[in-house]
């Protein structure tokens, strides 16, 4: 909670500018905390000129200020932000014991005439703790880092302690954090279904934390499309494409990885069938199996003999027979269509060649 500005000391002159601070009295660690300051004149309206130096010290030395980055600017409207209240080494203010605290102050043009100065108590707790769990094939890892609004500067010391897994509710060894990397990794694989636990017991910076993750396998599903819709006998007459999309129902963290390429089936042939296997990251892996798909994209042969036809079609076979008219001058014409669609008309003369059309 930000506290209400507080004025520790008036200035010595009624013409010096009066500086208030606005800052919280608590904080945790690691959290990008700034201090506001304001300026007004004896008239109470806003000092646009100017600079402000923040600093702090303390409770253990409060002899020694020391200054938080570089002097600010006042803008017109008699307010100056501080650059991140932490450490010369832009590393984060240690957390605080029960006894201990800081000071943060913001000195109005340090070494003038019309210098003041305002200060604040500071207190810093340990910052929450939040923990992910980042499953894959072979193992488990609890990644561990400050949870807002602690943790996030960029200097925070990553947290350090074990990790306690349970699988199933079965508690596994502890396992110790890297400090370097903030996670803690359990080899082990989680089968599908399987819950694990991640609990942390915090440390110095730090507050505990916990969480859980079920493996899901993920989801793939097929669509079939075709240029032709599918006979009546379930025969297509075109290539037909198979597209795939997948998901993954647990969380990000068992996205699928290889989820499959379109496939374009282009051969004439009777029950077809397409195998895929897609694997997520958590180690989960879905099947699917796309049967049944009947392609026949030849046209039935037509033989004449005499005045009547004949068809036939090896693939999906004919429908309703063949058909022949013949006009008075003995000229044919033999229509026949298969299963999948696919119209055969032949021309001729009856007792001579066929005609090409």
């Amino acid at each position: 909670m930000v506290g209400a500005p507080v004025v520790i000391a008036a200035p010595a002159r009624a013409d010096v500018p009066t500086t208030t601070i606005e800052l919280p009295d608590t904080a945790a660690y690691g959290q990008d905390l700034r201090a506001t300051a304001r300026v007004v004149d004896e008239a109470s309206q806003p000092v646009g000129s100017g600079i402000v130096q923040f600093n702090y010290r303390t409770s253990e030395d409060m002899e020694t200020w020391i200054p938080i980055g570089t002097p600010v600017a006042i803008s017109s409207a008699g307010v100056a932000v501080s650059p991140p209240v932490e450490q010369a080494d832009q590393t984060p203010l240690p957390v605080t014991s029960s006894s201990e605290y800081y000071q943060v102050q913001a000195v109005y043009n340090p070494g003038e005439p019309d210098e003041s100065s305002i200060m604040r108590d500071l207190t810093i707790g340990r910052s929450g703790t939040s923990v992910t769990i980042l499953p894959s094939a072979t193992n488990v890892v609890a990644a561990l880092s400050g949870a807002q609004p602690g943790g996030v500067l960029a200097g925070s010391i990553r947290p350090s302690g074990t990790v306690a897994f349970t699988i199933n509710g079965q508690a596994q060894a502890p396992v110790p954090v890297d400090p370097q990397t903030g996670r803690a990794t359990l080899a082990v694989a989680l089968s599908a279904g399987a819950t694990v636990t991640a609990s942390y017991d915090g440390d110095d910076r730090y507050l505990a934390g916990a969480t859980s993750y079920t493996r899901i396998d993920p989801v793939v599903s097929a669509r079939i499309q075709s240029k032709s819709k599918p006979s009546k006998s379930g025969w297509y007459r075109n290539p037909v494409e198979i597209s795939f999309s997948c998901s993954s129902p647990s969380s990000p963290s068992s996205q699928v990885v290889d989820c499959p390429v379109g496939v374009l089936l282009g051969t004439s042939g009777k029950n077809q069938t397409l195998t895929r296997i897609v694997h997520a990251a958590d180690g989960g892996t879905a099947t699917i199996t796309v049967t049944g798909i009947n392609i026949d994209r030849d046209r039935p042969k037509i033989t004449v003999t005499g005045r009547s036809c004949r068809a036939t079609d090896k693939l999906s076979g004919v429908k309703g027979g063949c058909r022949i008219e013949v006009d008075r001058t003995g000229r044919y014409k033999a229509t026949a269509t298969d299963r999948a669609g696919n119209k055969k008309v032949k021309y001729g003369y009856l007792g001579g060649t066929s005609v090409r059309h």
